[in-house]
């Protein structure tokens, strides 16, 4: 169904501290028998490696995000796994969002102040 959990963490420079992407770890929700990926510890700067959809459209998707803000967390999205774009989905605080896409990948991306958040994702089929 999808693909992408992980990934290695690559490093960049960023602004003086290393930006990080974050692995995408699989975790199996006992409560809802679903499985539900997991981004853990972003920081500012960092992203969330791709969770891939395998492109079939009307993908629903259930994001948490939980932790220390201080700054923004926006879902992107890409079609090519290259290009990414953000969404609407924007977390300040802690908070749950559902989504609707056709895209090919969606990860997590930490703006300027966020310290330590982790971002769960629970995708089904339309």
């Amino acid at each position: 169904m999808v693909e992408g959990a992980g990934k290695a963490a690559e490093n960049e420079q960023y602004r003086g501290r290393e930006m990080a992407v974050r692995d995408l770890q699989k975790v199996v929700s006992a409560a809802a028998g679903k499985t539900v990926f997991l981004w853990e510890g972003l920081e500012a700067a960092d992203t969330g490696a791709p969770l891939y959809l395998n492109g079939a459209a009307g993908v629903l998707a259930a994001v948490q995000a939980v932790g220390t803000f201080g700054g923004t967390v926006t879902m992107q999205l890409s079609v090519d796994g290259v290009t990414w774009v953000a969404s609407d989905k924007v977390f300040t605080a802690a908070g749950l969002q559902e989504m609707n896409t056709a895209a090919v990948a969606v990860r997590p991306s930490a703006g300027s102040g966020v310290s330590d958040v982790d971002v769960y994702i629970a995708v089904s089929r339309g």
